[in-house]
């Protein structure tokens, strides 16, 4: 089977895959500092989407199912066990796609981590950012703290990441949660003050999933800056290594 979501890795000496979606409009290479705070057994695998990166001339996807469809057949076929990362968008794809994984493929992931995702229940998007202006758009992002400062001030790098930004957006406005049942997967939320609002979208997670359900406080403001990414690459560490590695 081809493929062009992940990079090849020498799954020798591994025990669990690690499968890291990028926040909305990221690329895969916002995960290349996790490598040096994993255990050594961890296979750190980051998602490649059309439309960014090496697959920039590629169209982007304008619909979750697309995107579920065509992704879950790979990860389908890993042998090892899995467990998945991904925060707001990012957390939204990876939990449609344990969906699928469960429904189709008859694969248990082993646990889901996110952050800045509120339950699927709730999504129902009326400001429709994938139409604003560069200005705009950068503006609203930088206030919700969906993605990190030193980006969106990136003029050259900005530029870059607009057009996935915009196609992933699109998906997210266009999503619809539709009641298939529960996942059955274990599940760590972090979290920092800026959250409180979602506490009670947040509190509808216990009826989507079919495992543990776990809260983790963050001292940050921003979740997506690059410093409270790394702390939250440590804390994943810390819980694979507790609960599988050993």
């Amino acid at each position: 089977m081809q493929n062009l979501f992940f990079d090849e890795v020498d799954f020798s000496g591994k025990k669990l895959i690690l499968i890291c979606v990028p926040y909305g409009g990221g690329w895969s290479t916002i995960f290349n500092s996790w490598e040096p705070y994993l255990e050594p057994e961890i296979a750190l695998l980051s998602a490649k989407f059309p439309g960014r990166g090496e697959r920039m001339e590629e169209p982007s996807y304008e619909n979750m199912q697309e995107l579920v469809q065509e992704i879950s057949p790979v990860i389908g076929a890993y042998e090892l066990p899995i467990v998945f990362y991904g925060g707001c968008f990012g957390g939204l794809c990876a939990y449609e796609i344990i969906k699928e994984l469960q429904e189709t493929y008859h694969k248990k992931v082993k646990h889901f981590f996110t952050n800045s995702l509120i339950s699927p229940r709730y999504i129902e998007e009326k400001v429709f950012l994938s139409q604003w202006s560069k200005e705009e758009l950068a503006n609203e992002l930088l206030r919700r703290g969906e993605l990190p400062e030193e980006v969106l001030e990136d003029e050259e790098v900005l530029e870059f990441l607009l057009p996935g930004i915009r196609a992933d957006y699109k998906i997210y406005e266009n999503y619809r949660y539709q009641e298939k049942g529960k996942i059955n997967v274990d599940m760590s939320i972090f979290y920092n003050d800026s959250a409180a609002l979602r506490q009670e979208a947040d509190k509808d997670w216990e009826d989507l999933i079919q495992g543990s359900c776990e809260r983790i406080p963050m001292a940050c403001d921003n979740l997506f800056a690059a410093e409270s990414q790394i702390e939250i690459a440590k804390q994943i560490n810390s819980k694979l290594k507790q609960l599988y590695l050993n």
